[in-house]
């Protein structure tokens, strides 16, 4: 219950402006998948800043094993 209440809740425009792209492209991405879906409350949507950072992480580590011949699903680059 406390990793819940510490976790901040982001606006559509936060988000973008963490990954430097545009509100659309928040919209497009959660959509296909790529981001995580908002949590809706009442009329708004807001992303958890949790998932977000978690979202970054996990497009590093898929971007550092994509370069290297052995790479174990969900773990960092394994270097020979």
């Amino acid at each position: 219950m406390d990793d819940i209440a510490k976790d901040v809740l982001l606006r559509v425009g936060e988000v973008a402006d963490i990954l430097g792209c545009s509100k659309s492209t928040v919209w497009r991405q959660s959509s296909a998948g790529i981001l995580p879906a908002p949590i809706k409350i009442g009329h708004t949507a807001r992303w958890s800043e949790h998932e977000i950072q978690e979202t970054i992480e996990t497009a590093k580590v898929k971007r550092d094993c994509s370069s290297s011949p052995i790479c174990a699903p969900g773990a960092e680059k394994v270097v020979k």
